[in-house]
């Protein structure tokens, strides 16, 4: 079924150097368990998935998030409202709200 899909999916895709299934990065990007991503780490980890290596480069670069990954992140956000995932007050709680990495994906190769 659809679920028995995403949850596959979402176990193998790429998201970051060498990282692969959302438990590997919300452990790598932000030092947490899936269920404690915040829902703007949530919408970081959605915008990773079309470029998983070059926005991971611009965000260690910048040394938190660069100004092309968050307008990708704010696109997932606003994508996220308009689906009924999120309500008007969670999307702006999560716009203003900061993006804390783990240091060692800043660091990461």
């Amino acid at each position: 079924d659809k679920h028995t899909i995403l949850e596959r999916y979402l176990n193998i895709i790429e998201l970051g150097p060498h990282v692969f299934g959302l438990r590997a990065a919300a452990t790598h990007w932000f030092d947490v368990s899936p269920r404690e991503l915040t829902i703007r780490q949530a919408a970081f980890l959605a915008a990773l998935t079309c470029e998983p290596e070059s926005m991971g480069r611009r965000v260690r670069h910048a040394g938190g998030l660069d100004s092309d990954s968050a307008t990708r992140v704010d696109v997932i956000l606003r994508a996220m409202r308009r689906d009924g995932v999120i309500d008007d007050a969670q999307l702006a709680a999560a716009r203003e709200s900061g993006m804390h990495f783990a240091q060692t994906a800043l660091h990461a190769d």
